[in-house]
């Protein structure tokens, strides 16, 4: 989308007062909440269309309050200006057409590592392109920016400080969420790691080191007792999004990856058994070598993908994400109720 057809999609001229341009976009989405169109499929894509709209024409607006003289522009679309450099109109990635937003790409700049938009869309994340602090820090900024969106429909929260807390109860779940919306794990695990070798169908696996954090119970502690190296264990599915670990049947703890990018790819495969794990304890240390009570175990876990994974539920988690939003313009509205 560009910004003229933006500008048409939102009724504004370009240059438009920003109070207008807001006041304009929230009449239109308020007819095409599901409250008033009753969540058919023409609204939801209009909403989305409105929403892919004025998030661009904020950020232009954005940019032309923070416009520099003009640099030269260096690599990957980067200039030698400040922060408030020109988005990219294209980014390399592929996408995910059917989510329910887009999202801004970031990238690191200047001496202080600022980040600065360089590019905006429906972008899965691309790990030889974007860092994946950097990924993260895209989806936080838009967590924000849609859980504000909820609160100016509800008529807003004065106290920022109630604000924050109210925010802090639905932002951790909705990232979750967001995660799954913007994370294709068949097209980023190549690009995080080469597989180490293949089977004899010539299905790729590939070795991620790892440790184990154990449960704090007795049970799990005797179980402990016999671990070794070159011994294997037993994945014993999913806690809290946890993948647990299991030996002869008793419950151990949990696999810790050294990389936090891997649990947004390895995890959603084997949940969606496009790809099988096995776990090997690579090195042991018990209470003998480190003193009662304390265990260090590191694991080597080889993930084969089986199949080629069909990525995320987008219409689930789109409904998902459509739910908690507004579950917290109640929560907001509530609020409003009690002051």
């Amino acid at each position: 989308m560009t910004i003229q057809e933006a500008c048409r999609l939102l009724g504004i001229r370009p240059g438009e007062d920003e109070r207008i341009i807001r006041r304009k976009y929230h009449r239109l989405i308020r007819q095409v909440h599901p409250d008033e169109s009753g969540a058919d499929r023409d609204s939801l894509v209009r909403a989305q269309q409105l929403n892919e709209a004025f998030a661009l024409v904020c950020a232009e607006k954005k940019k032309e309050a923070s416009a520099a003289p003009k640099r030269r522009r260096t690599g990957m679309g980067r200039s030698k200006g400040d922060a408030g450099s020109e988005l990219r109109q294209e980014w390399r990635a592929r996408e995910n057409p059917g989510a329910l937003c887009g999202r801004y790409i970031f990238f690191p700049h200047g001496a202080d590592d600022q980040p600065y938009r360089a590019a905006y869309g429906k972008y899965y994340w691309d790990p030889a392109q974007e860092e994946f602090s950097l990924f993260l820090f895209s989806l936080r900024r838009l967590s924000l920016q849609l859980l504000n969106e909820e609160e100016e429909r509800a008529g807003g929260i004065d106290d920022e400080t109630e604000a924050e807390a109210l925010r802090m109860q639905v932002q951790p779940r909705l990232l979750e969420y967001l995660l799954e919306l913007f994370v294709l794990p068949s097209d980023a695990l190549p690009k995080l790691k080469k597989p180490t070798e293949t089977d004899e169908e010539g299905r790729p696996i590939y070795h991620f080191p790892a440790h184990l954090r154990r449960l704090e119970t007795r049970t799990a502690l005797a179980a402990l007792r016999g671990v070794e190296k070159g011994m294997l264990l037993t994945p014993a599915g999913f806690e809290k999004n946890r993948l647990m670990v299991a030996r002869a049947g008793t419950l151990i703890g949990h696999v810790a990856f050294e990389d936090d990018a891997l649990y947004c790819v390895v995890y959603p495969l084997l949940r969606r058994h496009s790809a099988q794990a096995r776990i090997r304890v690579e090195k042991a240390q018990t209470a003998a070598v480190l003193g009662i009570g304390r265990y260090q175990v590191r694991l080597d876990m080889a993930i084969r993908v089986s199949d080629e994974d069909p990525g995320p539920d987008t219409e689930d988690v789109n409904r998902r994400i459509r739910h908690l939003l507004g579950a917290y313009r109640t929560m907001v509205a509530d609020l409003q109720d009690e002051a």
